[in-house]
């Protein structure tokens, strides 16, 4: 006779899960929704009732079916599918309308096309502010370079060129003549050939390749991604105290 029970209360332990899964709130879910958009038009009882015909009849015989559960649970769904506006009340009557999810996407994809668009225009700002990084970084970088290089070779401390400057480039046998202001704040420059102007920038940067060992990837956002952590103070004082560096 104990056995007996045993295998009862086993049978009914091994049941009991099913008919919870049977009746979850997921399941009825779905249920809701497959009853519903081919009905188009309907309510709450009828959803409600036919639900709890169909788990009756797909129920063995020593299942029980919850009809206060099955009915709070549809209810459940029916209020967030209003709020999802997936269903909508119908004015004339207490029926429902089946909305359906393409026109939940349709109605929230100008959201969504605005959020894309801010963070397109989010994403552009930060890679402009990264390349602006990385090329004061190479800024300083090789200022701290050649300053290092001076102090060691014990540079004359006159022999200096102020900042900022430009150097105009032409061909080796092009005529040059220059005018200068008498206050000395103006230069006017005519050429034979063509020219080109170099700004400090980047006269310093190919002296510090040039003449301090120093070198970094040219054009790479991703390389001012990596190097962000790394303070310019720092990148500097590796560079002074190895022979060869390579700032990323």
């Amino acid at each position: 006779m104990a056995s007996t029970r045993g295998e009862e209360s086993d049978s009914h332990r091994s049941k009991a899960p099913r008919q919870r899964a049977s009746q979850s709130l997921r399941s009825i879910s779905r249920m809701v929704c497959s009853r519903m958009c081919t009905g188009l038009i309907t309510n709450y009882n009828a959803v409600a009732t036919r639900l709890i015909n169909d788990l009756r009849a797909g129920a063995e015989e020593k299942d029980r079916v919850d009809e206060k559960s099955v009915r709070r649970r549809v209810y459940d769904v029916f209020n967030v599918l209003f709020a999802l506006d997936i269903i909508e009340k119908v004015p004339w009557n207490k029926h429902v309308r089946w909305n359906g999810y393409r026109h939940v996407v349709f109605k929230r994809s100008p959201d969504l096309q605005r959020q894309q668009e801010r963070c397109m225009a989010l994403h552009a700002r930060v890679e402009e502010k990264l390349r602006t990084f990385l090329a004061r970084q190479r800024h300083y970088a090789s200022l701290k370079a050649i300053l290092d290089r001076n102090r060691a070779k014990g540079n004359d401390a006159s022999d200096k060129l102020p900042l900022p400057f430009v150097i105009l480039q032409s061909a080796a046998n092009a005529n040059i003549e220059c005018q200068i202001s008498v206050d000395s704040t103006r230069v006017d420059c005519e050429f034979s050939d063509s020219v080109q102007v170099l700004e400090d920038v980047k006269v310093l940067e190919q002296i510090a390749r040039a003449s301090c060992n120093v070198a970094w990837p040219e054009g790479d956002t991703s390389s001012a991604k990596r190097s962000v952590p790394m303070t310019p103070m720092q990148a500097g004082r590796s560079m002074g105290n190895s022979p060869s560096a390579v700032l990323i």
